[in-house]
């Protein structure tokens, strides 16, 4: 063998087959000139042909350090390995859950799995539960918020190739808003103002021509809806918004909260909360333009 850096030659034991990668890595650094680093490995040296348990297909690789290679690529290695069936489809059933989802909370690895990380165990369980067919498991971390992941699944490649096409998330043509969509979305990223009665979700990481086309599919379902700026100052930012009579259809349209540590959110205030809230910021805004205007004067 040879160190990539320095093409000394190096003793065979001081590197071993990565299973995962199928590369000849090393074992530690090389003795002469201290890098790290993969190496150039003779073509014929102790090569020996097996064939893949999964694909079938014949490879070589060298005995001295994978004796018992049955897999000749990741990819085969992963579907080898896997706890799920890769030759059923799970994903029509659950369709509209994985798109509300996520269009709030979760996430698609590039290797093809679902992962989130929530503040509250019950949501976590809720996702879980939702995604339940792809073999999910929960795991706290240090900060208290839990993450969850499922187990990768040629499925869940097909729906990253739809939402991230060139590596960042889209809304895709054909997503999927009814009324479980619109549940998810709501739970994960949804917030309800306790004085005005107003909702607004945030879907800050979509451009303004999806969050337009989010707002028309939810219009469409008889809830009117339109998009406000994250702020005055940052107009590339955008939320769904409803107004009062709108976060009502709403909040009726999704019936009651699943999960009972967002109760809150579907606990709509009082009208006579909201009037008082309305003139005591009236009162306030008449104050400050007699304010302004004695200091004129």
């Amino acid at each position: 063998m040879q160190c990539t850096e320095c093409l000394l030659d190096q003793p065979l034991d001081q590197f071993y087959r990565d299973t995962r990668t199928t590369k000849i890595v090393y074992k530690k650094r090389c003795k002469s000139c201290g890098h790290k680093r993969y190496l150039i490995r003779y073509s014929k040296e102790n090569q020996v042909k097996h064939i893949c348990v999964v694909c079938k297909r014949e490879f070589s690789v060298n005995v001295k350090y994978c004796p018992n290679q049955v897999f000749c690529s990741t990819k085969c290695a992963g579907e080898g390995k896997a706890t799920l069936d890769y030759s059923k489809s799970y994903f029509n059933n659950i369709k509209s859950w994985i798109d509300g989802l996520l269009l709030s909370d979760i996430h698609i690895r590039p290797e093809g799995s679902f992962s989130w990380n929530v503040k509250h165990l019950e949501f976590a369980q809720f996702i879980a539960d939702k995604l339940k067919c792809y073999d999910p498991y929960l795991k706290q971390q240090k900060n208290g918020m839990w993450s969850g992941r499922t187990r990768v699944h040629p499925d869940i490649k097909k729906v990253r190739e739809e939402w991230y096409p060139q590596g960042k998330k889209i809304v895709p043509v054909n997503v999927a808003i009814n009324k479980e969509s619109l549940l998810a979305m709501y739970i994960g990223d949804g917030h309800l103002h306790k004085r005005t009665g107003r909702i607004t979700i945030a879907t800050l990481a979509f451009s303004e021509e999806e969050n337009k086309k989010l707002a028309n599919s939810i219009t469409e379902l008889g809830i009117p809806t339109r998009i406000i700026p994250a702020s005055k100052n940052k107009q590339e930012q955008y939320y769904l918004y409803f107004n009062r009579p709108s976060a009502e259809i709403l909040l009726n349209f999704l019936g009651m909260s699943p999960i009972k540590c967002y109760d809150y959110k579907f606990d709509m205030p009082d009208r006579e909360v909201n009037r008082e809230y309305q003139r005591r910021k009236r009162r306030e805004r008449i104050e400050k333009r007699e304010e302004l205007g004695s200091k004129n004067n």
